[in-house]
């Protein structure tokens, strides 16, 4: 236990810098925040001992629109149709849940423990909006990154690198009522 706190307290100190400078309420309290959910999601995956690659050659990808995931958090339907269907990775869009409702629901509780998480929220100020997530059973990534380039405050990307492949998930974004957003979808 000792080693997992100097480790966290070293990525803390690497990804923010060192405790003495100042910030604000709301960015110490944004940092107490994703500490947390790096912390809740490092215990997730040492419970479980997961694999470099996929043992198989052919693996099952689903992709699925779930168009929020909390009422399907809270019937069991995303966990049933994991144990029904197993996938080998499952990407979802449009999850429309931000990091302080995955800590506060204790997300890793829905999911059968083989599956390793990774999840893209979108970030303030439209929280509960677009978001992905993949779910990869029994293998960890070797890489994983989210977003890319100027797009990267509503979670739509995921790429994680594998032995022998790269899966990029990506929520493209809806054109809009009256096309608005059209040349965002199109050009960007």
């Amino acid at each position: 236990k000792m080693s997992r706190k100097r480790t966290y307290k070293n990525f803390e100190e690497s990804k923010y810098g060192s405790k003495n400078t100042t910030t604000s309420t709301k960015e110490t309290q944004k940092k107490k925040s994703q500490a947390m959910l790096q912390r809740f999601f490092k215990s997730n995956v040492e419970e479980y001992k997961f694999k470099d690659d996929f043992e198989q050659e052919n693996i099952k990808i689903w992709a699925w629109n779930i168009n929020g995931i909390r009422a399907f958090l809270t019937k069991g339907v995303l966990k049933t149709f994991l144990e029904q269907h197993t996938p080998d990775i499952l990407c979802l869009y449009e999850t429309k849940i931000d990091q302080d409702t995955l800590l506060k629901m204790n997300i890793k509780k829905y999911f059968p423990k083989e599956y390793y998480q990774v999840w893209n929220c979108c970030k303030p100020p439209r929280k509960g909006y677009s978001g992905t997530a993949v779910f990869v059973k029994g293998v960890k990534p070797l890489r994983i990154s989210k977003d890319f380039g100027t797009h990267n405050k509503e979670g739509r990307c995921i790429t994680l690198e594998f032995e022998k492949f790269y899966l990029v998930s990506t929520y493209v974004p809806n054109s809009g009522q009256g096309l608005k957003r059209l040349g965002y979808r199109v050009e960007e």
